[in-house]
């Protein structure tokens, strides 16, 4: 009776053993935070219709993974947080245990139209990736768990009808044109018989086109003055340039090398002191061809241009005194200026 009755009792002990470690086990793995497979998105500060277009392309790469709205912050779940702050999407991965995060900004100014949406949408998924290595797996199996879809009967169509062009690739950003309206100082130097030096004011309409060309027109007004034993000879000089070149550089700064030329009237008049002296006033056309280097830089709406100008007169002036050129604006110039203004 004894040997009976303690079988029994020893198969109920190994029972209520084996539950214990079951419920052991069950509270182990229940204590770690689970993962999920969902990849939570939160998009702010952007453009209602960028937003719109960047959310439709992550949901086409993403499918079934992604997740928006208020779960998309749950523990154990990998997040992408999208910000725009002026022409820049500052775009970051978080991992699902909160212990790195990956961040991809992105400047999607220089990117046209609806391809800006779509290259900051190819930035996050890198971000993601590179918190998650098994992204590709994760996107795959997914895809694997949605139906196939049912084959559409083919449609009736005549002779006539075309197939629709593939999708064509977004366009590389191309260069943006500019027109600028520019006011500065110039001074002129000329390398003639009689040196000169005439100093102004100089106003610009310049053009810069979508391909690397720039064109130009100023209009400078200058003035000279120098004193003779019998007096003095002075100088006012209204001209007109025209110039165009091949362009260097980007939207914030560029260097052209132009050709053009400048033509313009010079009044000459003079001033007597002693009383036997005699003096009268004349106007001249001078102008030539010119060679203009210049660099132009920009912030924002702000234009700024160093310009450097190298000429021959081939029609000049010159202003007499006792017979000799006092003042003169023939041969050869150099001319340098600064300007500052807008562009639009």
């Amino acid at each position: 009776m004894t040997r009976s009755r303690s079988l029994p009792l020893r198969r109920i002990a190994a029972a209520k053993v084996l539950l214990s470690l079951a419920l052991l086990a069950t509270t182990a793995v229940g204590a770690e935070p689970e993962r999920t497979d969902k990849v939570g998105l939160t998009v702010a500060a952007c453009p209602e219709e960028f937003d719109a277009s960047l959310r439709r392309i992550l949901r086409i790469e993403l499918g079934g993974l992604l997740e928006v709205g208020d779960a998309a912050h749950a523990p154990g779940r990998e997040w992408l947080e999208i910000q725009c702050d002026a022409d820049v999407a500052r775009v970051t991965a978080h991992d699902a245990r909160g212990e790195r995060d990956v961040q991809n900004d992105l400047s999607y100014d220089a990117f046209p139209g609806d391809a800006a949406p779509r290259a900051v949408a190819l930035a996050a998924l890198e971000a993601l990736r590179a918190v998650d290595p098994t992204l590709a797996e994760r996107i795959e199996a997914e895809r694997a768990k949605q139906p196939a879809p049912e084959p559409a009967a083919a449609p009736v169509t005549t002779p006539k009808t075309k197939p629709k062009p593939p999708a064509q690739a977004p366009e590389p950003p191309r260069t943006r044109t500019f027109t600028r309206l520019l006011l500065g100082g110039a001074a002129r130097f000329y390398l003639g018989g009689a040196e000169t030096t005439a100093a102004g004011i100089r106003s610009e309409l310049s053009f810069r086109f979508a391909i690397p060309l720039d064109l130009g027109f100023d209009i400078e007004g200058s003035f000279a003055r120098h004193r003779v034993s019998l007096g003095s000879v002075e100088a006012r000089m209204l001209s007109m340039a025209a110039w165009l070149g091949p362009r260097a550089g980007n939207d914030t700064w560029s260097a052209t090398a132009a050709l053009g030329g400048r033509l313009g009237v010079t009044a000459l008049s003079g001033s007597a002191t002693p009383p036997a002296a005699y003096a009268h006033d004349v106007t001249r056309a001078t102008g030539g061809p010119m060679l203009v280097l210049r660099g132009d830089g920009a912030v924002h709406a702000l234009a700024l241009a160093l310009v450097l100008e190298a000429g021959y007169a081939a029609i000049g002036a010159e202003g007499l005194s006792g017979g000799a050129a006092a003042i003169g604006f023939d041969g050869a110039w150099l001319a340098v200026s600064a300007s500052a203004g807008i562009r639009w």
